[in-house]
């Protein structure tokens, strides 16, 4: 019986070690999984990451072909209106001699007739000023014969006040002598 419960004993430790190393297992096995699937995580998103940058490297060529385009488009234009810019200015700068000349006839003409219409309105001035000096004249003399006028009606007018005091002091007379 001993022996019996010595071997049953044996046995269910060696079950529980059995089932340890089982439990044990399974944590390991589990923890392998996790990290496996971190990893699968890990590399997919790095492969997202590189897929992306490619779409960057292509997209920033493209912009790189279409600035190379733009500037030798730019550069052509740019040629083209040097070459015309050139031709233009020797153009105008025929048309600015002509014009130079043209513009000193005519400031010459301008003169002329400027020294023309100042020597007339000289003319006029002096005309218009005689004109003026015989106005002040008239102006003068009628306001002296205004002033002689204001001082004769001033001269009447007193006597009219005299002679109304004196008809006053009648009419006062008058009043008293018929109380």
């Amino acid at each position: 019986l001993d022996s019996a419960n010595e071997a049953l004993k044996t046995s269910v430790q060696s079950q529980h070690s059995k089932d340890e190393l089982y439990t044990n297992l399974l944590k390991d096995y589990r923890s392998l999984q996790d990290e496996e699937q971190r990893r699968q995580r890990a590399q997919d998103e790095i492969q997202q990451r590189l897929m992306e940058e490619g779409a960057r490297v292509k997209a920033l060529e493209a912009l790189k072909h279409r600035e190379e385009e733009t500037i030798e488009h730019v550069s052509q234009v740019l040629k083209g209106a040097s070459e015309e810019h050139q031709a233009n200015s020797l153009k105008y700068q025929a048309q600015i001699q002509e014009m130079k000349m043209g513009q000193e006839q005519l400031l010459e003409q301008v003169k002329q007739e400027t020294n023309e219409q100042l020597s007339h309105l000289y003319e006029t001035n002096r005309s218009m000023s005689a004109e003026c000096h015989e106005l002040l004249t008239a102006s003068r003399e009628a306001d002296e014969m205004h002033q002689g006028n204001v001082q004769r009606m001033q001269k009447n007018l007193d006597e009219m006040k005299g002679h109304c005091v004196s008809c006053e002091n009648v009419a006062d007379s008058m009043r008293k002598h018929a109380e």
